[in-house]
């Protein structure tokens, strides 16, 4: 719980923002997006001369199995659009990387809001461009978060954020949300940083603060326990 000290109350007018996704793509054959003209395949994992990559333990030394065999990366392809990654690994699965928000603004950002009819618009978007079945597009992971106009200065309301439940906030920097605050738990982490600040470095033009509260599910099981397994669930439950 956040207590805001002052006569001033904060934004009220708060939507819910679905962000980062994680996606298992079931029954799509890759041919289907290696066709696609929006996307542009570069292989990982593998070189030209097809000699995969071994993988490096904290000795920087070749990671071996419980075996004593070496191991190795698993080759994938991968292609861009919007600030989405589709990744199609050597067996054929699929997944799709990133966030909604972004490629709502064509990838450029996601400071600002993005109500649940923008949600669904993306969502038909993907439908159209790329042959996906959003019954069929299974959650890994989501992300949600608010934007909130607060009455203080985002900075100062960080500094003052010490404990979600009962664990820590701790600082975390990162290359592409700056510095914030994080908090972990078993199933889900909490976030919560300066948004405008973090855009205005790259160059955008914010004039009112944003404070930013996300919400990272790293594991399926509460979604689940409210039928939400896939895209199309969360259409269908509605987040207003």
């Amino acid at each position: 719980m956040f207590v805001f000290v002052g006569t001033q109350k904060p934004h009220t007018n708060i939507t819910l923002l679905i962000d980062l996704v994680k996606i298992l793509v079931k029954d799509l054959h890759p041919s289907i997006l290696e066709a696609n003209p929006l996307l542009i395949f570069e292989q990982r994992n593998i070189s030209n001369e097809g000699f995969l990559f071994p993988v490096m333990d904290a000795n920087n030394k070749h990671a071996k199995d419980k075996q004593g065999q070496l191991l190795f990366k698993t080759p994938y392809k991968n292609g861009f659009y919007n600030g989405l990654e589709f990744k199609i690994f050597e067996n054929g699965t699929i997944t799709i990387n990133g966030s909604l928000h972004k490629y709502y603004n064509s990838g450029a950002h996601n400071f600002n809001d993005f109500d649940f009819k923008a949600f669904l618009n993306v969502l038909n978007d993907l439908k159209q461009k790329f042959s996906i079945d959003l019954n069929l597009c299974v959650l890994r992971c989501l992300e949600i978060g608010i934007n909130i106009t607060p009455p203080k200065p985002t900075n100062q309301i960080l500094e003052y954020c010490f404990l979600h439940k009962t664990k820590n906030f701790e600082y975390r920097i990162n290359s592409d949300e700056g510095k914030y605050k994080q908090c972990e738990h078993t199933q889900y982490i909490i976030k919560i940083y300066n948004k405008a600040l973090h855009y205005k470095l790259k160059g955008f033009d914010i004039n009112t603060e944003i404070l930013r509260f996300e919400i990272k599910y790293t594991k399926m099981e509460r979604l689940n326990k409210l039928g939400v397994y896939n895209l199309n669930d969360i259409a269908k439950l509605g987040f207003k």
